[in-house]
């Protein structure tokens, strides 16, 4: 075996034993279930807020004020002006973009069957290979780092059927539908927030802030019929 992949006897049972894959801007992790799949999805730009730049351009901190406020004991006069003048905006919050559900008519795993997933570190390929009661069933799964593309191929021997149901959810808040014959699109609100942020430490006004970004993640598909055909997600 190959010392640039990672390979395992079982599915993974926890976020922390599923493979990631990904591009630096879209990213999944695996648990190599042939049966009952769920892959999480997740999308780099799926914050709330605009994408602004959240540096604090005050260039004339009044440091003089701001000691003797810490030297008199008036922590919170202090830390209010310091947030003010001096540190940039609160982060912004933050959910998965949504988890792909993939459920196929494979059979159960049983005391003669063999299982194996492993990811190919140099060509950042996840495969699954899987049989039971003769028949060998093969998963192949990559992101692609030209497109924003994730790939899945299902592959079953000669004389075997496979059949998957596929379904897209996602912990924000989204609309899942159908799109033609062949594609699920999972739209979606990222996160949005209200806080109240002090205009002046020495002023009583303040000010309201909401934030929000919109994330469409399609998917599509090709059935399989029979032997020999493949599934693929794009």
């Amino acid at each position: 075996m190959d010392y640039l992949t990672l390979a395992f006897d079982r599915p993974a049972e926890a976020w922390n034993e599923a493979l990631p894959l990904g591009n630096g801007s879209m990213g999944a992790m695996s648990y190599g279930r042939l049966r009952e799949e769920k892959i999480e999805l997740n999308l780099d730009t799926l914050w709330s807020g605009t994408g602004r730049s959240k540096e604090n351009k005050n260039t004339d901190v009044d440091w003089d004020f701001l000691r003797q406020k810490i030297f008199d004991g008036e922590y919170e006069e202090a830390e209010a002006y310091c947030k003010e003048n001096i540190l940039g905006d609160w982060t912004e919050s933050y959910l998965p973009a949504g988890n792909l559900h993939i459920d196929a008519n494979i059979p159960e795993l049983k005391e003669h069957g063999s299982y194996q997933r492993q990811l190919s570190i140099k060509d950042a390929l996840e495969q699954v290979v899987y049989r039971q009661d003769g028949q060998g069933y093969l998963r192949e799964f990559f992101v692609s780092m030209s497109e924003p593309v994730m790939a899945l191929h299902y592959r079953a021997d000669a004389g075997s059927s496979l059949e998957l149901r596929i379904s897209l959810d996602s912990q924000i808040r989204h609309v899942c539908s159908g799109y033609g014959t062949s594609e699920l699109v999972l739209e979606g609100q990222a996160m949005r927030h209200r806080r109240i942020i002090p205009v002046s430490s020495r002023s009583s006004m303040k000010k309201e802030k909401e934030y929000g970004l919109q994330s469409v993640f399609p998917c599509r598909h090709r059935k399989a019929v029979s032997a020999k055909k493949t599934t693929r997600f794009l």
